[in-house]
């Protein structure tokens, strides 16, 4: 999750940096959102693992499956 105190939204959009990406797991204010901001939902993951342990399924495999599917 993406801590953005301060200048720290100012700074990261002025940078080189082509992309910044955080999970929703902490509400950003929108003084501190800024164009390079991409913020992904952690909900989806959540559940799949929680279902991976009722079901007493493998966790890590989740990972292995959407590895790809972020770059």
């Amino acid at each position: 999750h993406g801590i953005l105190s301060g200048k720290a939204a100012e700074k990261l959009q002025q940078s080189r940096i082509s992309e910044v990406v955080v999970t929703d797991t902490l509400p950003i204010v929108a003084e501190s959102r800024f164009n390079k901001l991409t913020i992904l939902p952690i909900a989806p993951l959540i559940a799949d693992a929680v279902r991976e342990v009722f079901r007493e399924g493998s966790v890590t495999s989740l990972f292995d499956e959407r590895q790809p599917s972020l770059f």
